[in-house]
Order: C-alpha cells, then sequence, then structure tokens
C-alpha cells in the first residue's frame, strides 16, 4: 500500500510530527484510518487530504476540520516531508484549501495553532495571509493561536 508506507514516511519522522511521530507501520496505518474514517463526521467539504507531486509521489497533506478545543472554530493545518519543505508546496495547498473554504464553504475565519519553534509552520502561516494572535496551552505543549478571516482571501 504505496499511501501508507508515504504517510508513515511523513508521520514516522519525528523531526515533522515532532509532538509524537508513529513509532512503526501499523501506528501509523492506525493513525491513518482515524484520519480517513474519523471517530465524529467532518461537515460536508472539510477533511484530510494528500497532496501529490507531478511525479505522483506524496509530498504531504493539508486538513480543514472542526477545532475540538475551540467548538464552532474550523482549524487549517499541514504536514510535509522534510525533503519537500521550503519549497513551496505547503503555502501553496494551505491557500487552495483556504480558498475552498471561503468561497466554496462560505466560513468566515480559519485558525492554525502552531507551536512558537515550529519555523516551518510559521513561514507557511504567514505567506498565506494568516496573523498571529493569542499563546495558548494546547494538548499540553504551548501554541499561537494564527488566524485569517475570508475577507483577506475574498476581498484580498
Amino acid at each position: 500500500m504505496p499511501e501508507l508506507d508515504a504517510f508513515h514516511q511523513l508521520w514516522g519522522d519525528p523531526e515533522v510530527i515532532w509532538w509524537g511521530a508513529s513509532t512503526d507501520l501499523s501506528e501509523s496505518k492506525k493513525i491513518l484510518k482515524s484520519i480517513v474514517y474519523p471517530a465524529s463526521p467532518m461537515p460536508r467539504g472539510c477533511g484530510w487530504f494528500a497532496c501529490y507531486l507531478s511525479s505522483g509521489e506524496i509530498a504531504g497533506n493539508v486538513m480543514l476540520q472542526p477545532l475540538k478545543s475551540m467548538p464552532g472554530e474550523i482549524e487549517i493545518g499541514w504536514h510535509f516531508n522534510r525533503v519537500h519543505q521550503g519549497k513551496g508546496y505547503a503555502t501553496e495547498a494551505a491557500e487552495a484549501l483556504l480558498k475552498h473554504a471561503f468561497k466554496q464553504l462560505h466560513v468566515h475565519s480559519i485558525l492554525a495553532l502552531i507551536a512558537p519553534d515550529n519555523t516551518p509552520s510559521r513561514r507557511v502561516a504567514e505567506k498565506t495571509g494568516m496573523k498571529q494572535g493569542e499563546h495558548i496551552i494546547y494538548d499540553n505543549l504551548p501554541h499561537d493561536v494564527w488566524s485569517i478571516h475570508r475577507t483577506a482571501i475574498i476581498c484580498g
């Protein structure tokens, strides 16, 4: 299953998934299954999406989902293999997902929870027009709340 191998390569890398990379292929399979078949249904148009290169290789993934710790809020996130970071893929995928959320799903604002030391994710947030806000503790770890309002995309 090539998708599982690509997922494990990404989610098994502690420099990408620093909060708890999967330790083996079976753990990655469980995580992937929970993403593809979440416990509670996602709103229409939300979910986890693989990002393919023109070669067919999976470079990473992006997600758009309700933020469990902040009811009523929608979260965006991105995870890209280290060899594909710094090439603009995460920014391109995040921008496409933001446009989708604002134009097709009519979401008003979107949040990203990013660890203060996660420089690659902070750069993606900045490039997509997100603004850094409050500092919170999420899953027992410090995070900055980044946000963007639909007017930044629709009118910007």
